[in-house]
């Protein structure tokens, strides 16, 4: 672990905001495909929704 630490200040600080980086984006994958899901969920329930209504 200690090799893969940059010793200098910059590369300290450029590994963090690449690390923080590569969260903020698994995060909005997740966040995407959760609410694909949710509107496949919907979209597919609809037809049902107003058959039962009808």
């Amino acid at each position: 672990m200690r090799r893969l630490w940059p010793k200098s200040l910059l590369g300290q600080l450029m590994l963090v905001i690449a690390l923080a980086l590569a969260a903020a984006q698994a995060i909005n994958f997740v966040m995407l495909y959760q609410a694909s899901e949710r509107l496949r969920l919907v979209e597919a329930a609809g037809p049902v929704v107003a058959r039962v209504s009808a």
